[in-house]
């Protein structure tokens, strides 16, 4: 009986063996048979044109003696999902998007609104949610014009760009799962970095406002900075300073942000307090550091004043743009009980009263 077992067992494993190198096989064709794009761009198109928006893809060419590395498409259509079935038939192969790492929307098209565009890709479940987003302030197709030196494959500067970036500084990346989880959510307003193009780089100049899925407003680089500090989504990153005539690189190893609200007299009242553990990694005065109690108190000063400022600016521009970017709304349902009953207001940060040390 154990042997008739053990045989049995034998057998199974044997055909397992047998059928997994078949299978290897097939999925190495379909692989050659299939175009992947990393990067998809969207314009608005010349008015001439029947179709209103211009989609221009980059497809990496994995054939080792190819004359070309990457071969560039564009079609008019009426969605991303269209462009494609569009381009299917100039196409050597199945076009598939479960590789696209960036799709990149021009100002124009992210004023319109965006959910006509990427509403079928977030259904998609060939699609990763890990697919990130960004706004250009003009002609998106124009990446590749773009010489980056270390590559041709702009797909995959973007994502190490943006990946990069959002590992060692205080821009934070914005995919398509972050999208659509605060567009869905009351109480919060999505955001999608904006990049610029350079002639031989990227570079990502700020953050884009919205108001569900349209582009309403911007944020500078110190504004973004302090929009990641308070909303903890980043992980480390560095802040230079001017301190009394000197450069003083601080570099953020830890982020604790707290708000508080309250409600009195029909009026929302929020404290933020703010805790950052940080290092000194660059100081160009003489000052020697190690136990000067005087000058690590001036050099805390100096950047608790600098980020109080930015903090300021950042209220400034979401008050002037009705914007929730925070979250606000949605910390006060979450966290206290005492307001859940009260009509919170579509933009929190409209009606702000607030304070922090």
């Amino acid at each position: 009986m154990i042997n008739g077992m053990i045989k049995k067992i034998l057998i199974l494993l044997i055909l397992i063996f047998t059928v997994l190198p078949l299978t290897g096989c097939w999925d190495i064709r379909e692989i050659e048979q299939t175009q992947f794009p990393s990067y998809i761009t969207v314009d608005k198109a010349k008015e001439e044109v029947a179709a209103p928006y211009l989609y221009s893809l980059q497809f990496p060419i994995l054939r080792p003696k190819a004359p070309k590395k990457v071969n560039n498409l564009s079609v008019t259509a009426y969605s991303i999902e269209n462009a494609i079935n569009n381009l299917q038939n100039r196409s050597v192969g199945v076009i598939s998007l479960g590789m696209l790492k960036t799709i990149i929307f021009s100002k124009e098209v992210a004023k319109e609104g965006l959910l006509p565009q990427i509403d079928a890709l977030w259904r998609n479940p060939l699609i990763p949610g890990s697919v990130l987003l960004a706004i250009t302030p003009k002609q998106a197709a124009k990446i590749k014009k773009v010489k980056v030196p270390t590559t041709e494959n702009r797909g995959q500067y973007l994502d190490l760009l943006f990946r990069t970036t959002s590992r060692n500084t205080l821009l934070p990346e914005r995919n398509l799962t972050n999208f659509f989880s605060n567009l869905k959510t009351t109480g919060i307003e999505p955001v999608i970095p904006i990049i610029k193009y350079g002639k031989t780089d990227i570079k990502i100049i700020g953050t884009a406002l919205f108001r569900k899925d349209k582009m309403i407003g911007k944020l500078q680089v110190p504004e973004t900075r302090s929009l990641a500090l308070l909303k903890e989504n980043f992980s480390k990153g560095e802040i230079a300073l001017k301190v009394d005539n000197h450069i003083v690189t601080y570099y953020v190893q830890q982020t604790n942000s707290q708000i508080k609200p309250s409600y009195h007299d029909g009026k929302f009242t929020f404290n933020i307090n703010l805790e950052l553990d940080v290092d000194v990694v660059e100081n160009t005065s003489s000052k020697r550091l190690t136990d000067n109690k005087t000058a690590l108190a001036n050099m805390e000063r100096h950047l608790e004043s600098a980020l109080k400022k930015e903090i300021d600016n950042l209220f400034t521009e979401l008050q002037k743009y009705k914007s929730d970017a925070i979250g606000i709304g949605r910390r006060v349902k979450v966290k206290d009980r005492e307001l859940l009953g009260i009509e919170i207001p579509s933009f929190m940060v409209a009606c702000f009263y607030g304070s922090y040390p």
